[in-house]
């Protein structure tokens, strides 16, 4: 076998990562999929509270902007990045 590949799995491998967040900022592109609301109104709700975003994502899960008092979706989060000062990783 070519010894340059001889350190990549055959398979995925996963594990378990835990780390403190000093100081982070999540940039997001978010797909509009409520005709009552646009980037302001968006703005707005999450800054008020009235809707909510997520950070996680999942083979399994897709995330989202939702108006917190119904669970109605309002935008599809499409590419997110978290760019930050990580600390303490175990």
């Amino acid at each position: 076998m070519n010894e340059m590949l001889d350190h990549i799995f055959s398979e995925p491998v996963e594990m378990q990562l835990a780390f403190d967040i000093v100081a982070a900022s999540c940039h997001q592109i978010i797909q509009i999929v409520n005709k009552d609301y646009d980037e302001e109104s968006i703005i707005a709700g999450l800054r008020d509270g009235t809707l909510a975003t997520s950070t996680w994502v999942g083979e399994d899960y897709t995330p989202t902007v939702d108006v917190i008092a119904t669970g109605e979706t309002v935008g599809i989060i499409v590419s997110q990045e978290i760019d930050g000062e990580y600390e303490d990783f175990r």
